[in-house]
């Protein structure tokens, strides 16, 4: 409908209301043909409530309670409140949840050969990302030693490997954790597919990786290395261990089977997120005000204009909104190449790596 009018002439600004009511949206992409003027800006605004998600709606009634054999894998005094769903019976394939995706904005498996990357399957429930099964369900256990760093970039204080840039499949290493906690590893029945976040090193620096075991030595070898080396003392947790799924709030995904186990005995506005960005904004002089976005595996809003090569004016706002629910990577909105853009009054909450990322075309 605003296309039309830009055909026939834009004379005055338009103001399009949404109306209220929650919308399952694919990627919406504006491009040049959706573009006001500056003395015409277009804006779209919410009329009442409204909610637009890039995720698939779980409904409450399809949660069902797992079988015996399948609770037995599961900590006894949470099985009466685990329940699972099918992904296949919501029409989604191994292709849509992926791999296990290595969170963390300093990890590097994007050195390793054949190592996915991208943004991993996320579980939300009543606004809030759940949590995927780790040890400790709260803070962080302490590395009790390293034994070999691995082949890091950096070996503070302030050593680099000035080639490490060019060389790929870094040897990641291997860190002795404490025997309380080697013993409780070595009750799990797939440690196997075991991973590991932390702040190996710096306290600002936090990556993932999957890890394998020697527990009788107590050694954790991590696949993908620490970039900046690691460190007795250093903060981490593990994670994606069904045998860990003990809390209100945390799920597992049985990638082979696509089930997804969560642990709470109601459920309630819960999604997986499919879509990678919910607005895509190649356009000049539009606002967007009052939506509510929620869930995505990319950024909310992202802004890219070009023309014949060249970067243009791009005046796009948003504001008065409330976006939550952002998967680990990449973010809520990210301005790029974009000037005179503005985020006014935004409430960002629940996101991943970035809340808001302007580069000027400058």
């Amino acid at each position: 409908a605003v296309r039309r009018v830009i055909e026939n002439g834009l004379c005055e600004p338009i103001t399009f209301p949404i109306g209220a009511g929650e919308y399952r949206m694919d990627s919406i992409r504006f491009d040049e043909r959706d573009s006001g003027t500056a003395d015409c800006p277009i804006t779209y605004i919410a009329d009442g409530d409204v909610i637009l998600h890039g995720g698939i709606s779980v409904a409450h009634e399809n949660w069902q309670m797992p079988d015996a054999a399948m609770l037995s894998r599961f900590a006894e005094e949470a099985r009466p409140h685990i329940r699972m769903i099918s992904l296949a019976s919501l029409g989604l394939t191994a292709e849509d949840w992926g791999e296990e995706i290595a969170i963390g904005a300093y990890e590097t498996s994007h050195k390793y050969d054949g190592a996915p990357r991208g943004c991993g399957c996320e579980f939300f429930c009543g606004g809030r990302r759940m949590i995927k099964a780790r040890y400790p369900n709260e803070g962080f256990l302490q590395l009790e030693a390293v034994a070999d760093i691995g082949d890091v970039r950096e070996f503070p204080p302030q050593n680099y490997y000035l080639d490490w840039d060019e060389r790929r499949n870094h040897r990641g290493g291997a860190y002795i954790i404490d025997r309380e906690t080697a013993k409780h590893v070595e009750r799990g029945q797939e440690s196997d597919k075991a991973w590991m976040f932390g702040y190996f090193y710096w306290d600002w620096a936090d990556s993932s990786t999957p890890v394998t075991f020697r527990i009788e030595n107590r050694v954790v070898y991590p696949k993908f290395v620490s970039r900046f080396a690691a460190r007795a003392g250093a903060d981490y947790y593990f994670y994606n261990v069904p045998e860990e799924l003990d809390t209100a709030g945390e799920w597992y995904l049985d990638r082979k089977e696509g089930i997804v186990y969560y642990v709470g005995d109601k459920v309630e506005s819960a999604y997986a997120p499919t879509v990678s960005a919910l607005m895509n904004i190649r356009a000049n002089d539009v606002c967007i005000r009052g939506l509510e976005l929620h869930c995505t595996r990319g950024d909310y809003m992202s802004n890219m204009v070009s023309k014949d090569g060249k970067w243009v004016r791009s005046d796009s706002k948003t504001y008065a909104s409330d976006i939550q629910s952002v998967c680990w990577a990449p973010g809520a909105i990210s301005f790029e190449n974009a000037d005179r853009c503005g985020i006014e009054n935004c409430y960002l909450h629940g996101l991943g790596i970035h809340a808001i990322e302007i580069k000027t075309g400058c």
